[in-house]
Formats: C-alpha cells, structure tokens, sequence
C-alpha cells in the first residue's frame, strides 16, 4: 500500500497540470492494473490447489454430473442409494448431486423417495415406472400415481405394469408432448374401450411401443417413426388387420426390431399388396397365427434382417401343412440371417435358399412331434452349404432315428446345442465319437464342430470325457453342475485340450 501510494504522488506530480481529471484518469489506470495482478495471482493460487487434488476433483462440475449419471444407471430401487454414497464424498459432490435435475430423471412408484425424486427434478424430462398402481381415490398408489400424472407432460419414457383402466385412460388422453418409450403390460385391461385411441396427439413420435396383454383395437397407422414395436393381445378380443399392420410398418422404415405375438392380428395378406421395405430392421420374432405370419412374411422385405424366430403356439398343425408358404419370404429374408429359429415341424419347409456368402447363421429348430426330421433339414443344410458356420440347436421329445443326420450334411455345423431327453443326448453323443466313412474317406460327423450345449437332461459325463478325449477341438458348453466328481475330470480335460496328447488325428 505505501508502494501504490508512493507510485501515485509520484505520478501526481508529473501530471499536476492536469487537473482533478488527469488524478481521476491516472487513479483508474492503476485499479485496472491492480486488478490484473490480482487476478493472476488468484490463477496462481487455483493451480497450485488443483495440482495437490486428484484428478476427479479437478474435472469441471458438467463433467462430474455426466460421470455421475453413467454410475446411477442399473436397478432403481439401488438409484437413490447411489445417489446418497456420491453426496457423501464431499460437499462438491453433495451440491452437485442434489443440484443437478438430470440425475433425479427416473421415477417408479417402489421408490420410498418419489416426492423428493419429484422436487430435485426440477423440469428434467422423467423416465416414469407404475407397478400395481390404481386410480381409486384412498390408497397410498393411487396418491403415488396421482403425483406421477402431475408431471406427465415431463415423461420421457413410461412403464406400467399391472396398472389398472383408468392409470391407462388417463394416460391415452393426456398430453405427452416428450414421450418417446411407452411400455405396457396389464392382464387387467380387457375392458379397454374400443373407442380409445393411443395416444393420438403424440404418437407419432414415439419411437419404442411395448403393449403385452393390451387389446388391440386401435388403429395402428397413428404410430410412425418406431424404432421398436412389440405387441401380443389378449385371447377372445378383437384384432387388427394384416393390412393396417402392414401400413402402420409402412409409415415406419427405420424400424430395427418387430415382434408380434398372439391375439394381435387377424385376416390375411390380399393378393398385390405393395411389400414394405424395412431396411433396418434387424431382429424379427412372429409368434401370431400361421395366415397372419404368412400375412407379415409376405407383406415385409427386411434384406437385413439378422435374427428371425416363428413360433406359431397354436394351430402348429395348420402352419406345418403349408410350411412351403415361409419358404420364399425366408428365402428373401436369408441373405443376411445369423439366427433362425423356427419352432414348427420344419419337414414340409425344405428350401431356405442359397445363403451366398454370410456370416455364420444360426439355427433353432423346434420340434411339433415325433415328425421333426433332420431329413427335412437336409436340402436347407445343403442350400447354405457355402455359410463359414452354422449353429443347429434342436428342441422338444423327437425320436432319435428322426435326428441322425446324413453323412453329407452338416459339414459347415460350428455349434449344436440340444434340448431332448437323456437317451436322445447320450445317443448323440455315440454319434459324434465315431468317424464316419465317407467316400473311402475316415472323418469324424460334424467335422467342424466346435461347441456343444445340452440344455435339459444331460448325457453321461462318462461319455462326454471320452468324445473329448477323441475331438480335441471340441468345447462343451453344457451346465455340468450335477456331474460331481466327474466334473473335475471334464474341466481338468477341456484346460488340456490342447495338448498333442488329446490331439488324436483320423487319416
């Protein structure tokens, strides 16, 4: 201070001839330089203090809320617990924790907190979870559910499961302007009007749809830009068409997963329809009835379509005798396919298509009977015969002689997986620990196989130590916790399956 004061009458002096303004000039000037020096040594003071913290303290206040967000995601029952351990690292922390709305963005009615998740949230859009809650005035839920509907307009995404008709009514006709994930699944719904549309004001963009035990009644052409649609009805309520399906998939060409299930469609395909195009769509799962899979298979084009499933529950009867039907709309969808699996007697469907090149594909086949044959299996096997790899897996009480497989098949299988009885599983084993003779040829069945799951009843370890020991190259992915002490040999086993003592070559 007797510096500045110093530098200042020195200053004075020279500019006396100034008056009071040259004073008041020169007086500014050095407060501006003051507090330039003062601000550099506050730099210097803040880096000093940052170089003695850890790296975590000195990353800035966004940083640490977007860090935090990642750590609070799994169950939300765990949330609010997680959020209270990082509120307790410092008082940093704390503010930021409670401070911040988007780490209080999940709200379920199981959470004790729910008025406190309300407040901190300020106006973050909410991922929103009813369970077993209703409307009726007088309980703790329908108190829950009420403050839940106060703030639907924030709800980002909603999950209702077991809620009553009028939790769903009050939801289709209320505004959700930020709705983009609507999930519901009720065994209480059936006397859904038919009258209520979904959502009508905001479904358009809504971009994952789940609706499992809801009626189906509404016209689906009010959704458009999903990326995700599940649906399954109820038994003994009315359905949609095929066609408004098809429409509705229409409206929607960046869909990336389709499952319909039961009670959801109904009608058939009309000869000329115009097929959808649904390039992105890379899982689809149909588990409707047969002329309404054949309806959708016919109807959709999904030339990228990687996972495929049917699974008709009922009426396996009826699909099974026109199985040649899936043929072509497989055949198209089969290009690109690294999954398939069809849980119908696949005798009748014996051409897939030529597969081209690919990647490894994947085959779940599920038996309807004693029917189920490898032998119906053996002009796909041989369609995709240039596939690099594929996984068979074989479900339901088949008889054995309807699974031997023919010598000339299988040679491009990776993986088997079975699902049979213990005879079945053990015969299996027999099978693969012979070499066949093919053309004056010794080579062991399934030649490339490396994987092998049993699920159900296992074979016995006795036999599976053995066909180790003679298929070095083989890994069984089999649960063999009730093997007990042979467990220890098998695994002892597969960490030596290695070595050129387990290594038995077939010339």
């Amino acid at each position: 201070m007797e510096s500045f004061g110093r530098t200042y009458a020195q200053q004075c002096a020279i500019s006396n001839g100034n008056g009071f303004d040259g004073e008041l000039a020169l007086l500014e000037t050095l407060i501006a330089k003051l507090e330039k020096q003062l601000q550099g040594l506050l730099g210097l003071k803040r880096r000093q203090r940052n170089e003695q913290l850890p790296g975590i303290a000195r990353l800035p206040d966004e940083i640490l809320v977007r860090i935090f967000s990642f750590s609070l995601l799994g169950p939300s029952d765990r949330r609010v617990q997680k959020q209270h351990a990082l509120a307790r690292v410092s008082s940093k922390w704390a503010h930021l924790v409670i401070s911040s709305p988007s780490l209080w963005n999940v709200l379920s009615t199981n959470d004790q907190y729910f008025e406190r998740i309300i407040s901190r949230s300020r106006n973050a859009s909410l991922d929103v979870t009813l369970e077993g809650v209703t409307l009726n005035p007088g309980s703790k839920t329908s108190l829950m559910a009420l403050a839940a509907f106060d703030q639907i307009h924030r709800w980002r995404s909603i999950d209702m499961y077991d809620v009553d008709v009028e939790a769903i009514r009050r939801l289709m006709t209320s505004s959700t302007p930020r709705l983009t994930d609507l999930c519901i699944m009720s065994r209480r719904c059936r006397n859904l009007g038919p009258e209520l549309e979904l959502l009508s004001d905001t479904a358009r963009r809504l971009h994952h749809v789940t609706l499992i035990h809801i009626p189906i009644r509404w016209d689906p052409s009010a959704l458009s830009q999903l990326r995700t649609l599940e649906l399954e009805g109820i038994q003994g309520t009315e359905s949609v068409l095929v066609t408004q399906i098809c429409d509705m998939l229409r409206a929607s060409p960046g869909l990336i997963t389709l499952v319909i299930g039961r009670n959801v469609m109904a009608g058939s395909l009309p000869k000329g329809t115009t097929p959808v195009y649904l390039s992105q769509l890379l899982t689809l799962n149909l588990s409707a009835e047969p002329k309404a899979t054949y309806g959708i298979l016919g109807c959709i084009r999904v030339p990228n379509c990687t996972n495929l499933t049917i699974d008709p529950y009922e009426g396996v009867e009826l699909l099974t005798a026109e199985a040649a039907h899936l043929a072509d709309p497989i055949r198209a969808i089969s290009s690109a396919l690294k999954e398939l699996a069809i849980e119908v007697d696949m005798t009748q469907l014996s051409v897939i298509g030529d597969r081209g090149s690919g990647a490894g594909l994947k085959m779940i086949l599920g038996g309807a009977g004693p029917t189920t044959s490898w032998f119906g299996l053996s002009d796909i096997l041989g369609s995709i015969s240039t596939t690099p790899s594929l996984s068979v897996g074989f479900s339901g009480e088949v008889e054995w002689v309807h699974v031997i497989p023919k010598p000339e098949t299988g040679q491009h299988i990776t993986s088997l997986t079975i699902d049979a009885n213990e005879e079945i599983a053990n015969r299996w084993i027999d099978y693969l620990s012979e070499p066949l003779v093919m053309d004056g040829i010794r080579q062991w069945p399934l030649p490339r196989l490396e994987t092998l799951g049993f699920y159900g009843p296992h074979p016995r370890p006795d036999k599976l130590i053995d066909m180790i020991k003679y298929r070095s190259g083989l890994l069984p992915t089999a649960p063999l916790g009730g093997f007990e002490p042979e467990t220890e040999q098998v695994d002892r086993m597969m960490e030596r399956r290695g070595e050129a003592a387990l290594q038995t070559q077939i010339t």
